[in-house]
């Protein structure tokens, strides 16, 4: 028999297992549509909770555009088609011409804070972008180059986090990888322990089971990007 690599579940299931360990309905019962949906609502707030622990890298995205000249602004959210991505992680500029020589280099961007933004001077000078700073707002993430550009040479490269996508109805699937399952269950069962009325002590085994499998989710190789890491002595003290 061939390996599978498909095994999934949609927010139903989850529901469906939790509300069942908390003892309420037997296996055979019917649980009611109102106690699924209440569930799925705390899934939902549970997912947009969870994007706070860190970008997974199922999460993670490379957005590209090319730079209009003139135009130092960008509304991420338009280019991507999606809601604000919280964070940049990353960012570089491809040369895409005008020479075949050049066509392909990529130099890293200089990510800035707010602070730095304000402090610069010919804030609108035009040249190649050799600098971002993003606002991230309700109304869109909003990204500025500095400098300028004055050409449509450079293709702008923003490494994000996307935010997770919404479970909208029961028969949804989560839009976590596989191995987060199990950390999704005894997330909701902690969330729901209370409306459910479990005793102290096992609301207690509970959360810390919830907080065990969510450390060992967000400490794995599906969330933690694999990177050398290099350590240079420092100048102050060389001296």
């Amino acid at each position: 028999m061939a390996n599978t690599y498909t095994f999934s579940m949609t927010a139903q299931d989850i529901a469906e297992s939790v509300i069942r360990k908390t003892g309420a309905y037997e296996e055979d019962e019917n649980i009611p549509a109102d106690k699924l949906a209440s569930a799925l609502q705390a899934l939902n707030v549970i997912a947009k909770d969870l994007a706070i622990e860190g970008p997974g890298l199922w999460c993670t995205e490379d957005v590209s555009f090319v730079g209009v000249v003139g135009q130092a602004t960008y509304n991420l959210s338009t280019i991507m088609g999606m809601p604000l991505p919280p964070k940049i992680m990353a960012a570089y500029i491809r040369t895409l011409g005008p020479s075949p020589q050049s066509v392909g280099n990529d130099v890293t961007l200089t990510l800035i804070s707010r602070y730095d933004w304000i402090t610069l001077g010919q804030k609108f000078a035009a040249g190649v972008p050799n600098q971002i700073w993003y606002d991230p707002q309700l109304t869109g993430g909003i990204l500025t180059l500095y400098n300028v550009p004055n050409d449509t040479f450079h293709e702008i490269h923003v490494i994000v986090q996307r935010q997770i996508a919404d479970v909208p109805v029961l028969t949804s699937t989560m839009d976590f990888p596989q191995e987060a399952f199990r950390m999704l269950i005894w997330q909701l069962l902690d969330e729901l322990s209370l409306e459910y009325r479990l005793p102290p002590d096992e609301r207690a085994e509970i959360n810390k089971k919830a907080v065990g499998f969510k450390q060992r989710f967000f400490d794995s190789q599906f969330v933690q990007d694999s990177a050398s890491t290099f350590f240079t002595p420092s100048e102050k003290m060389a001296r």
